[in-house]
Formats: C-alpha cells, structure tokens, sequence
C-alpha cells in the first residue's frame, strides 16, 4: 500500500485530506509542525509527502515553515528522491512561479484548497499507481460511467445531443477493456529444463506481468479521461438545457405581455374610433350650424335694409 505523509498546521485540512486518502487505499500519516513532520519523514517512510507552506509554529501559530522543511528534505540524500507536492493558500501565479524558481525544488505545486480528484491526479502523477487495486477501480470507474449512461437515458434532451459522441466513446473503452483482460496462455515449463530455459521463462513472465500492469495503467488513464469527458459534456448540455428552458420561459412570458398589450391596444383603438365619430358627427354639427347662422345674418341685414 502506497504512503502518503501529510505536514500541514491546519488540523482541519489534514482530518479531511487523510479521510479521502485512506478511502483511495493510501496508507497515511501526518504532522503539523516542522520538527514532527522531518520525524514522521524518517519513522514512517512515506512514497510522497503532502507539505503546506504554513505549519504550525512553536508560539502555537501558523508560521511558513514549510520552506525550511522542503529545503531539509531536498538537501538530504536520503529524503532528496521522496518526491513533493508543496501546498500553498491564496497563491497567485506569480507566486507558484516564484516558489518554483527556488533552488530547493518540489515536485509538484498547488493551491489549497485542492479537490479529491485534482490531488489524487497529482500523486499518481508522481507515484503511479499500485497494480493490485487496478482490477477493481476499473470496475468502480465502469460502474460510474454506467451511471453517467443513465444519467444520459433519463434526460432525452441531454441525449439527443450527445448521443452519438458519448457511445462512440464508450464503445472504443469498452473494446479496449475487452481485450485487456483477456486471459493470457499458461506457460508449460517442463520439468527437465535447464537453467538458462528457466532463466528466459522467467524473463517472459516478468515481461508479460510489466506489459500487463502498463496496460492497467493505460485503461486506467483512458477511463479517468473518459469520465472527465464525460461528465464535462453532461454538465454542458444540462447547462445548455437550462438555458434554453429560461430563454422558452422568458419567450412565453413575453407572449403573454404582449397578447395583454394587444387587448389593452384594442381597447384604445376602440376609444379613438369612438372619438372620431364623435368628432365627425361635431363637425357636421358645427357645418349645419355654421350654414344657420350664415342665413339668420342674411335676414338681419335685409330686415336693417328695409327699415
């Protein structure tokens, strides 16, 4: 079982570190201050170390110790090979870089807080992975993308999207799976062989075991990438079916304003028509009593005339 030494001051980060490391197989242990952590290194041996930049000091507050303790274990022939992954909190760029430039170098550099996945990537980036719980995380990752596959069937939408794209995917790893584990033909080592015949059944057995755990390795890689695949194209096209479930929604809304508009339209088109009739029956009106007034001024004139 592969081991991992945590040395970080925050207590919390550790207890939450160590319960995904031991779930993932890893054997773990862990310090907080500079001085426990070189002890651990040398007690407990580990594969890697997890190093935070901020461990716990002597006045009981976080302190940036961990830049004494990478350039201890760095300088020293025994611990220089153990490789690093040196965490540190809110660091920019410019601040990984420069942490990068130093002449006592970690393996690797990342922020916290991390995430399972990204740390689990890092340490088998480093580390590899063990051979015997292979056979069973390709099971556990092919039940997930079972369940990705499912999550697929039950949203139709998602699925006529990426349909096509995702089975090709499957296909192709499910092929690949097929045929690395395919038994492979026992050898038969007769009793009467000699030294030198045993010798080379013995190096084409160690061959097949490498060629069969690069293999491993391979699928493993090829299935992670699938699932990040996977899950990225799931989480686009649910992202871009809420989208277009808002638009539809807000296409709708619309609709019912501007049908409301509409009938509200109606109604002072109604009003104006009304209006205008009124209008047009005033005018005539006014014409018919303008034509009156016109005849009684006629009549005065003619009556002052005579008169």
């Amino acid at each position: 079982m592969r081991k991992i030494l945590i040395i970080d001051g925050e207590g919390e980060f550790i207890e939450m570190v160590s319960s995904f490391l031991e779930v993932s197989n890893f054997s773990v242990a862990s310090a907080s201050s500079a001085e426990e952590g070189l002890e651990q290194v040398v007690s407990f041996g580990p594969d890697l170390i997890l190093l935070a930049r901020d461990l716990m000091g002597e006045s009981g507050e976080l302190a940036p110790e961990g830049l004494a303790v990478l350039r201890g274990l760095k300088s020293n022939p025994g611990f220089k090979k153990v490789p690093v992954i040196f965490l540190v909190k809110e660091a920019s760029e410019r601040d990984l870089q420069r942490l990068k430039n130093l002449k006592h170098k970690a393996e690797d550099y990342a922020r916290k807080p991390i995430s399972d996945s990204d740390l689990l990537r890092r340490i088998e980036n480093l580390i590899g992975f063990d051979p015997s719980e292979v056979e069973g995380q390709l099971g556990k990752e092919k039940g997930k993308v079972g369940s990705a596959q499912k999550i697929l069937d039950s949203k139709p939408d998602i699925q006529e999207a990426g349909e096509r794209e995702i089975q090709e995917l499957l296909n192709r790893l499910g092929e690949e799976l097929s045929q690395s584990q395919e038994k492979e033909e026992d050898s038969v080592i007769s009793p009467s062989a000699s030294r030198e015949e045993l010798r080379r059944e013995l190096e084409l057995v160690q061959g097949r075991v490498r060629e069969r755990e690069e293999r491993y390795q391979r699928m493993r890689e090829k299935w992670k990438k699938a699932l990040v695949v996977m899950e990225e194209r799931i989480l686009k096209l649910g992202e871009e079916n809420q989208r277009l479930d808002a638009r539809l929604s807000e296409m709708m809304e619309k609709e019912g304003r501007w049908e409301k508009e509409k009938e509200e339209m109606i109604v002072v088109l109604e009003k104006v028509r009304e209006l205008i009739l009124k209008f047009e029956n005033f005018k005539e009106a006014l014409v018919r009593d303008t034509e009156l007034a016109r005849e009684l001024f006629k009549n005065i004139e003619r009556l002052k005339d005579k008169g």
